[in-house]
């Protein structure tokens, strides 16, 4: 959704996630976070150093389960898709 920023399941069943992030600067904490309902699910553990990072999740979600990444700054993008 454009409103919340977030994915939300249409069916129940088994979804890819993934996302990436360019960091404003180097010395920009963090790297991106999968996140299901609230909880983490999938995180970056890259140097912080690193202004380019990405992530990528396997997630079985049912209806209305929702996903989203949290970044700590700078651009990215997110993307997913029902496995099965």
């Amino acid at each position: 959704s454009t409103s919340t920023y977030r994915f939300t399941a249409p069916v129940a069943g088994a979804y890819s996630f993934s996302a990436g992030v360019i960091a404003e600067t180097t010395s920009t904490p963090g790297g991106p976070v999968l996140v299901k309902n609230g909880a983490h699910f999938a995180k970056d553990y890259s140097s912080d150093n690193e202004r380019c990072r990405s992530i990528a999740g396997t997630v079985y979600l049912n209806v209305n389960d929702w996903v989203a990444v949290y970044l700590s700054g700078g651009y990215g993008h997110f993307s997913g898709h029902l496995i099965g």
